[in-house]
Parts: structure tokens; sequence; C-alpha cells
């Protein structure tokens, strides 16, 4: 796959060089770039209405496209093949048996047999894998789970004030707020993640703000009095406690 092509949106380039040009519509209401329609320039934004081609012509044939539109094209189905081949040497390099929970996915492998068993609570992570959207083995997947959340990943932390994941980028025993909104943002029950909200509400040292770890038996012992991604993932799992949900 070419990174550097990857890189271009051609169909959008496209349309921000013809927008220089300056060219006057004449084409259907709807495609005056909201010219006496202010609802749509309300409903869509001005930037957005200002790029709208009918059809494409000027850059491209819509129906048997042969310049930029097949550009885009061929960009998409080389990502989807590198996508695929990717999912691929997951499933075949990366699942390994394990004595007490089964098959799970590793966190790293080379591919030649070394592999790296654990989960960081940064995003992306394993336990983070469906809330990205990643589509593997469901069994593998809930097995996992079950590794991640426990004292056989060497980050999961329990103690007086909580258990859950931390990092090798703080000192041991801190758990992360954002290792637990995901673990929240990937649970199923709504009483669990309910729990978490409230864990995370009583290990916040009295700042009334997500960190990005604290000690698992004393929250005023934490790294960054405010972390705005913790935050974020708390708002974000509050939302979802409440079934409003983010479509990725």
């Amino acid at each position: 796959m070419d990174r550097e092509k990857q890189k271009r949106a051609p169909i959008y380039e496209a349309l921000e060089a013809f927008k220089k040009k300056r060219v006057v519509p004449f084409d259907v209401p709807g495609h005056k770039r909201g010219r006496g329609n202010p609802e749509l320039v309300q409903l869509l934004g001005e930037k957005c209405v200002s790029l709208d081609v009918n059809s494409m012509k000027p850059l491209d044939n819509l129906c048997h496209p042969v310049s930029v539109i097949r550009e885009a094209e061929e960009l998409a189905a080389e990502a989807e093949s590198f996508r695929q081949e990717v999912r691929n040497a997951i499933e075949t390099l990366a699942v390994i048996k394990n004595e007490y929970y089964g098959r799970i996915y590793a966190y790293e492998t080379d591919g030649y047999g070394q592999y790296l068993l654990m989960d960081d609570a940064n995003v992306p992570s394993l336990l983070a894998m469906e809330y990205l959207g990643y589509e593997g083995d469901r069994e593998v997947m809930e097995n996992t789970r079950r590794f991640i959340l426990s004292e056989g990943n060497p980050y999961y932390f329990k103690g007086k004030a909580a258990a859950g994941i931390g990092s090798p980028h703080v000192p041991p025993y801190y758990i992360w707020h954002i290792g637990l909104a995901i673990q929240g943002l990937t649970e199923a029950s709504r009483e669990e993640k309910l729990r978490l909200l409230q864990l995370m509400r009583d290990t916040d040292g009295g700042k009334g703000m997500m960190h990005e770890g604290f000690h698992v038996d004393d929250p005023s012992k934490y790294t960054r009095e405010w972390f705005s991604w913790a935050n974020a993932v708390f708002c974000e799992l509050v939302l979802d406690y409440c079934q409003i949900r983010v479509k990725k």
C-alpha cells in the first residue's frame, strides 16, 4: 500500500480547486451553493454547500468515473485490501492459547512465536477492540476481556478504592480513568456501566475532574490534576448509559 497516496483525498481536493475557479452554477435549485435557500445553508453549513457540484460534471463523470472519483475508489479499494491483510495477520499470528483463559489476543507479537500478554489502559487497546470497531472472533474477544480484567494482566491492579487497568506510562498500582471508561463503554450491563461511572466519580481526588491515573488505595494520589481525554470518555460513558451512542 502506498502510504503517501493514502494521505490524499482526491474528490475533496478537486472540489476545493474547483471552488477557487469561482464558476457560477446554473443548475437545479438544490445545487446553487445555498443561494436563495438559507435553511439548507443553516442545516449543512456554508462550507459544505460551497463545495456542492451537481453530478460532479465539471470534475468527473459520476456514472462512469475516469478521473478523481475513480482515483478515490482505487484508494478506497487499496485501503480495504490492506485492512483485510492486517486482520488476517492478527487472526493468524496474534491468537495465543493460554492455559487459564483459552485462546486470547496477544498485546504484541513478532509473528515468529514471540508474544506479550498484557493490556494498557491507553487507547487503542485490546479492551477497546469492540469500541474501535474491530470485528474479531467473538469467543477470543470474550476470553481476552476476562484475561485483561484479571490479575493475569500485569497492569490490572486491585486496591481499597478501586480495581482496573493501569499502564507502564505511570507508576505501578495506578489505575487510569480512561481504562475504566472503556471498560464501561464495552460492557453490556447497564448496572455495571453505572457502577463504573460512580467509581470514576468517587475517585476524582476531590477535584471534580478525571485524572490520568490514581492510586488503587488512595485516589488523592494521582497523575495529572485533570486530563481532557479522560474527561471526554467519562462524558461519553454517561451518554452511553443514557443510551445515546456515537455512531462510529
